[in-house]
């Protein structure tokens, strides 16, 4: 019961409309947005390249959290990331580098005229003595992300 529950609400947020409506520097016509859970996006990603564990941050110990809001066009490219949260710039830019090339499947309606935006998670840890980039699922902190 539970998962049909969690995948109606899948469904349902998919891209739920955010109530504000920019207009394109080139255009009339205004962009629909749309806002989608983080969930979704990685379940939507076709192309993820993980970010590195920089040097300086490994030599300095770095660690924590950096969450990157994105947007993506219609047919599923990134077309800005926005770094809301990191421990350092250089993890910053690791996420930053790293997410700006994923590419996910189109989200409805696939057309110049939407966009679609979320925010992505990525956790900065030692395991080990070795510096590692975790999403949410590899974690096993918190509900629904943790691996069964």
């Amino acid at each position: 019961m539970y998962r049909m529950i969690a995948m109606s609400l899948q469904v349902c947020l998919l891209a739920l409309p955010v109530p504000q409506m920019t207009t394109p520097q080139n255009s009339s016509q205004p962009l629909v947005s749309g806002w989608t859970i983080e969930r979704i996006l990685r379940s939507r990603a076709v192309k993820v390249v993980k970010p590195i564990f920089p040097e300086d941050a490994i030599r300095n110990q770095t660690t924590g959290v950096v969450v990157a809001e994105i947007h993506l066009d219609g047919s599923g490219v990134v077309t800005t990331v926005h770094i809301l949260q990191a421990p350092s710039e250089s993890t910053a830019a690791s996420v930053s580098q790293a997410v700006s090339q994923w590419q996910f499947q189109p989200f409805p309606p696939p057309d110049d005229k939407h966009i679609i935006s979320g925010k992505l998670t990525f956790y900065f840890e030692f395991r080990h003595g070795k510096g590692i980039v975790l999403d949410p699922a590899e974690t096993g902190y918190v509900g629904h992300w943790a691996k069964k």
